[in-house]
């Protein structure tokens, strides 16, 4: 459903991470995809046992997008979708936050 066509891509990045990579799929769409994903993760009620604040497993999500050129930087792409992280993350839980990156 989130990763199933061809040109997506799912990866781990990190210790807690993940990169989910939707390829010629516009900003508003990816923020219905991914917000899909987070009512989905909540309905599994994944027991976090090892978060002193969180009963369950959360999700934060941080969106970019760009339509690359010949003077893209991936680098400076992936830099914004992780700052998008960390204001999901400041937001609270379960959230979704989104950009897009010229």
């Amino acid at each position: 459903m989130f990763v199933n066509r061809p040109r997506d891509i799912c990866a781990r990045y990190g210790g807690e991470e993940f990169a989910l990579v939707w390829g010629d799929t516009p900003l508003e769409h990816t923020k219905v995809l991914a917000n899909k994903l987070i009512e989905k993760l909540v309905e599994l009620d994944i027991p976090n046992k090892n978060s002193p604040t969180e009963r369950y497993l959360t999700v934060s999500i941080g969106l970019a997008e760009i339509y690359p050129d010949k003077d893209s930087k991936v680098e400076e792409f992936i830099g914004k979708a992780d700052s998008l992280l960390y204001k999901a993350k400041e937001g609270g839980r379960n959230g979704v936050v989104c950009e897009k990156y010229a």
